[in-house]
């Protein structure tokens, strides 16, 4: 495991002086966010994804050893904040914030398991879409359809693995590109494309795939499916390095049951999978480019501008179709980064018991997201939302800035897909996305608006029916 060191000096709570080791990449800014007798809190952030931190200190500079300040839940953690609570007569004291790789050698999308879940002929296929009011798509030949596990690593960088869903065509006779979709949120774990059921929507996409000349792939992504802990919900790097694994273990699979890659990829999804669309698109261009060139993709109505329209949709004063997305955004931080020590910092008074419950595991994640206000803010504390609001350099703001994506510049053609009327997740996300890529003189870059009327949950099918268009056209 590779180390870093940053050293913070603070005397008698009121000078700070910084010292960086002559090992260091590049410069961690821990600033005191504050101080009184009682505490000092220190805040820190980085660019990097991949590392977690330690607070150490001591009381003298003639002292030999640094000590691990006391923290609920242990050292080292994925926090960017921290507050030492002071005794009475404390003098001078001394941090420093140390930083360790999380990376540990994971044989990042190794196929472990699969198996057949269930093999249709196009005339079954067409039956259960026919049932499911799916009538948009034709099956024109039977698939198989497997459920794979793979290994990968976590949002602390810890080796675990998840699980997915890939569907495979009956004719093995040509080569096939592969289709990744990348499904929408979840609250239950087990409503994920490795499930397949003709009652989960989300779960036939691939297969609709399958039987049109594609090698078919949806990821459940961490914490969903077979993969344990929390999931990551609008997290870049977790979000895409299951997605990037995933493709790794179904090329895999597919190389098994004996079919020919075209080398062709596309991407898509819709809501959340649109983000991880974008996200995966980004990360395979950017750091896998020798392994995985996609040919194109089609993100479609996610919330790419996270520090801004996503947060500030959520922190409105009217009524949201999901409220539990802002519970399911902040424990999804909270667990990436450690947002705060109790959650009364952050939720309401009525609201804070219920996360503590769910967070010792006294509860479920399914009784959290019961019963909830249709406004979200008042599931939140008004000290924490006028401290946010009135802050741009809020570390929560900065830590969702961090997992933006909508400034970027794809080198594969991208269509956005969005309908204008969705209130759920607003076009204007799709939107600053395309205007920003048509600024740095990028054409290959389209911008769909399938209905001018229809909301979040009633534009799906029709943007999957773009998506497909324009794969239809390229794969070949």
């Amino acid at each position: 495991m590779t180390f870093k060191h940053y050293i913070l000096a603070l005397i008698v709570c009121f000078i700070c002086k910084f010292f960086s080791s002559p090992l260091q990449a590049q410069i961690l800014s821990v600033k005191i966010q504050t101080q009184d007798h009682q505490a000092v809190k220190l805040n820190w952030l980085d660019s990097d994804s991949s590392f977690t931190y330690a607070v150490e200190y001591r009381d003298s500079l003639e002292e030999d050893d640094w000590k691990l300040l006391p923290r609920t839940g242990g050292w080292p953690a994925r926090i960017f904040t921290f507050e030492d609570t002071l005794k009475e007569g404390t003098g001078s004291r001394f941090y420093r914030v140390i930083a360790s790789s999380m990376t540990q050698d994971a044989d990042r999308g190794k196929l472990i398991s699969w198996e057949l879940v269930d093999e249709l002929s196009a005339f079954q296929l067409n039956f259960g879409l026919a049932l499911s009011g799916i009538d948009s798509f034709i099956a024109e030949q039977g698939v198989k359809i497997y459920k794979l596990t793979y290994e990968t690593i976590d949002v602390h960088g810890r080796v675990t693995i998840a699980s997915g869903q890939v569907a495979f065509p009956e004719n093995k006779n040509q080569a096939l590109p592969l289709a990744s979709y990348q499904h929408g949120t979840v609250i239950n774990t087990e409503e994920v494309p490795s499930r397949f059921s003709f009652s989960n929507q989300e779960s036939i996409v691939a297969p609709i795939m399958a039987s049109n000349g594609y090698i078919g792939i949806a990821p459940d992504y961490l914490g969903l499916g077979d993969s344990s802990g929390l999931h990551p919900f609008i997290l870049a790097k977790p979000t895409a390095t299951s997605v990037v694994d995933m493709t790794r273990a179904a090329k895999s699979l597919a190389q098994k049951e004996d079919y020919i890659l075209s080398g062709k990829l596309f991407l898509f999804g819709y809501s959340e999978g649109g983000y991880a669309t974008m996200v995966t698109h980004r990360e395979m261009e950017r750091h896998h480019a020798g392994e995985f060139s996609v040919t194109a993709s089609a993100p479609m109505a996610g919330p790419y501008n996270v520090s801004g329209i996503l947060i500030d949709t959520m922190l409105g004063d009217r009524s949201y179709s999901n409220p539990f997305h802002l519970t399911y955004l902040i424990l999804s931080y909270h667990d990436a980064y450690g947002l705060f020590e109790n959650a009364s910092e952050i939720f309401s008074k009525n609201y804070s018991p219920r996360v503590e419950d769910y967070l010792s595991g006294v509860s479920s994640f399914e009784s959290l997201s019961s019963g909830l206000p249709k406004i979200p803010l008042q599931m939140l504390n008004p000290d924490f939302v006028e401290e946010f609001s009135g802050n741009p350099t809020h570390s929560f703001r900065l830590l969702l800035q961090q997992n933006d994506i909508s400034q970027w510049a794809p080198q594969a053609p991208i269509r956005l897909i969005h309908c204008s009327g969705d209130f759920t997740i607003p076009f204007e996300n799709s939107q600053l996305v395309f205007n920003h890529i048509k600024k740095m003189g990028i054409d290959q870059v389209e911008l769909i608006n399938p209905s001018t009327t229809g909301d979040h949950s009633q534009c799906i099918l029709p943007s999957l029916g773009r998506a497909k268009e324009l794969f239809d056209a390229m794969k070949e």
